[in-house]
């Protein structure tokens, strides 16, 4: 649609990709928007008209992590899961319809391949509802909790407990 157009973000040379996302936590739908993605410098970045986010890969859980467990195994098989601490959270990629849709996955596939070590800032989707702390409560635990919790996930991110002395 030509409002649509409005949330292009362009530089010339990058080939963006219309696209419609929809957030979850905890495998529930929290929002949606509808703007452009494109694949720069081994980030992914997205420009809607509610939110916007880049992430690099490593912010991805691999597919291959994910099995069958908690809390990602009845997420669509379009979403992409973020590695990141507190409530699981995923983001539904939806191209819009047209030639570029294929290209899309395709350069998506890539990209999560690659797995580029990008010491660039990101920019994390919104995963709270409106008016929810920014930052989720993370509880302490050992190296040793945090040690298992990476095995069986993959990723595990905490704050590590004062070892009593």
């Amino acid at each position: 649609m030509p409002e649509d157009c409005e949330f292009s973000d362009r530089a010339p040379g990058i080939k963006e990709y219309p696209i419609e996302i929809v957030i979850l936590r905890e495998g529930e739908p929290l929002g949606a928007d509808r703007g452009f993605a494109w694949f720069e410098e081994g980030l992914l970045h997205f420009n809607g008209a509610a939110t916007s986010f880049t992430l690099a890969a490593e912010d991805i859980v691999p597919r291959k992590k994910v099995g069958k467990r908690a809390p990602y195994r009845n997420l669509p098989s379009d979403s992409i899961r973020l590695a990141r601490p507190g409530p699981s959270a995923a983001v539904r990629l939806l191209p819009l319809n047209g030639f570029r849709r294929w290209g899309f996955w395709y350069v998506l596939g890539r990209f999560l391949s690659a797995r580029m070590d990008v010491g660039k800032s990101r920019q994390w989707p919104p995963v709270h509802k409106f008016g929810e702390s920014m930052d989720d409560p993370i509880r302490p635990r050992s190296i040793a909790e945090i040690g298992k919790a990476a095995a069986r996930d993959g990723v595990s991110q905490g704050v590590v407990k004062a070892a009593k002395a």
